[in-house]
C-alpha cells in the first residue's frame, strides 16, 4: 500500500471545463512528485485539493490507507500540506533567518557551523528552493 494515494481526482470548473481529470498518484515515503505545466494548468489547485484546502469534483485521496474524513480534516492538513510558491518574507537579517532555521526541532543536535565560513553546498540543503510544485512525503 502506498503511503499517499490519490485516485481519480478531478476538478471541474463552474463553466463546465475540466481543470484536471482522473489524476492518479501513488507515492511512497521519501518520494518526490514534481508537477510541471503552463500557468493556469491546475498544478497549484491540484496540490490544494490533495491538502483538502479546495474541494475537488471527484476522486479520493488516502494517507497510510486512511481518507481525510477518517483522519479528520485538521489532522490531515497537518500531514498533507500545500507550500506556496512565493517565499515567505522574514523580518531581520539573513543571519537571523539562519539562526531561526538551525533552532528547528529537525536541526537539533546537528552541527551546522558558521554560514559565512561554510561552503555554499553545505548551507544549501538547509535553505532549499521553494517547494511550490513538490509534494515530499516524510515519516508521519
Amino acid at each position: 500500500m502506498p503511503m499517499f494515494e490519490a485516485q481519480g481526482v478531478s476538478m471541474q470548473l463552474e463553466d463546465g471545463r475540466w481543470l484536471f481529470k482522473q489524476v492518479d498518484i501513488e507515492l511512497e515515503k521519501g518520494d518526490i512528485l514534481v508537477l510541471r505545466g503552463p500557468s493556469g494548468a491546475g498544478k497549484t489547485t491540484l496540490l490544494k485539493c490533495l491538502a483538502e484546502l479546495v474541494p475537488y469534483t471527484t476522486g479520493r485521496s488516502y494517507l497510510n490507507g486512511q481518507t481525510p474524513s477518517q483522519y479528520g480534516i485538521p489532522m490531515w492538513r497537518s500531514r498533507v500540506m500545500y507550500v506556496p510558491q512565493r517565499p515567505a518574507v522574514h523580518p531581520g537579517t539573513p543571519m537571523d533567518l539562519f539562526n531561526m532555521a538551525k533552532n528547528y526541532a529537525s536541526q537539533k543536535g546537528k552541527y551546522i557551523g558558521d554560514p559565512v565560513s561554510n561552503t555554499t553546498d553545505k548551507i544549501y540543503p538547509l535553505f532549499a528552493p521553494p517547494l511550490s510544485f513538490f509534494l515530499i512525503l516524510m515519516q508521519v
